[in-house]
């Protein structure tokens, strides 16, 4: 039994630390844009509804100072009070639409296989491109595989520990790839 040396360790580590850095930065920008969208539309009724107690007031204190000019009040406070639902409205989540749902049920009624390699057509053109780079690191092990066949060597045990660390790295840059083309679906 030999023992390393720590110099041959270090390019596993640091692939493998790449890769765990990179998928944990993916996965923290996917939150935080949900988390500042919910945010924003929280801010935005929030503050739409301190602009309607503020005209409510005012509404109150100019009927009661000038009683006659209730009709100029009523129509200035049903304007004020339509741009706090616009500020409101323009920061509503968006709707699923009856296509996006069409397509999931469509897509639900494939086999497991076909799902989890996405052997089918994708909705939008540009998920097509992470679907190329899913299908190269998936296939990639396969070609290793073959290649190993056809011309057998005898290699040592760090190279196996090489080549384990490589698939290792490749299929975590799949399954990255592969939850990348799902979500631009």
């Amino acid at each position: 039994m030999s023992i390393e040396s720590p110099n041959s360790l270090w390019p596993p580590i640091l692939t493998a630390a790449i890769g765990i850095v990179t998928t944990s930065l993916t996965l923290l920008f996917g939150w935080l844009r949900e988390r500042s969208a919910k945010s924003r539309r929280l801010d935005a009724i929030d503050e739409a509804t301190k602009k309607t107690q503020l005209i409510e007031s005012w509404y109150r204190t100019r009927l009661s100072l000038a009683p006659d000019q209730a009709g100029a009040a009523k129509s200035a406070l049903l304007r004020e009070l339509d741009s706090a639902l616009e500020s409101v409205r323009d920061l509503a989540p968006p709707v699923v639409s009856p296509s996006s749902v069409l397509e999931q049920s469509r897509i639900a009624h494939l086999g497991k296989l076909r799902r989890w390699f996405l052997l089918y057509r994708p909705s939008r053109r540009r998920a097509w491109v992470p679907r190329a780079f899913f299908y190269t690191f998936a296939l990639y092990p396969v070609a290793l595989f073959a290649a190993f066949l056809s011309d057998p060597v005898g290699l040592q045990k760090d190279e196996w520990m090489g080549i384990a660390y490589l698939l290792i790295g490749d299929v975590a840059l799949s399954l990255l790839f592969r939850w990348f083309a799902r979500s631009l679906e």
